[in-house]
């Protein structure tokens, strides 16, 4: 037989082995091996993190970005000096407007509730004291017969200054449901 030095023995042996084997192979990996999915996993979940979280942040700014109030579209043409309307409007600030939460509203024929405004409205001979919520709707009808009657739905609207931007915004609401489909301002004193 063969004889084997020490140094070879001893290299041979089941113990030296063990110390001998690169770390890959070491005991880390006898008792942990290494996961067969870990390359194609780990390589898409921060893809997968990156779209989920692109997708919310979306999904809530654009929720947020929503603010309540009445736009507005700006016409692409320059602004006129005017308008030319038989239908003239003038609104003053009248009787301030009561609370919504005591305020005496009154429903429409469609459910609606109209809620007074703080404006007394002249029109065709006619005073229309908004801060009654009956005479809203007086109103809306009046406007509604006689654009029809003249087939304007142009408005020139006076307004005066000490009235509030709401009831200003409101009583073009009013305008729109009767039928206006343009309104020129104009702002007076009193």
């Amino acid at each position: 037989m063969h004889e084997s030095s020490g140094a070879e023995r001893s290299a041979e042996s089941p113990a030296f082995d063990w110390f001998a084997k690169d770390s890959r192979e070491g005991l880390r990996t006898r008792y942990r091996p290494r996961s067969r999915i870990y390359s194609v996993f780990f390589a898409v979940v921060p893809w997968i993190n990156v779209a989920l979280l692109a997708f919310a942040y979306v999904l809530f700014m654009r929720s947020a970005s929503l603010i309540p109030g009445q736009p507005v579209e700006l016409p692409a043409e320059p602004f006129h000096d005017g308008l030319r309307s038989s239908l003239v409007l003038v609104a003053k600030a009248g009787h301030a407007a009561p609370a919504p939460a005591t305020a005496s509203a009154a429903r429409e024929d469609d459910g609606a509730v109209v809620e007074p405004i703080g404006l007394v409205v002249f029109f065709d001979d006619s005073e229309y004291d908004l801060s009654q919520a009956h005479r809203i709707s007086t109103l809306r009808n009046a406007l509604a017969e006689t654009m029809q009657a003249r087939g304007e739905t142009e408005v020139l609207l006076y307004l005066d200054r000490a009235a509030p931007h709401e009831d200003a915004m409101r009583l073009t609401d009013l305008l729109r449901g009767a039928g206006a489909t343009r309104v020129c301002y104009v702002v007076r004193s009193r």
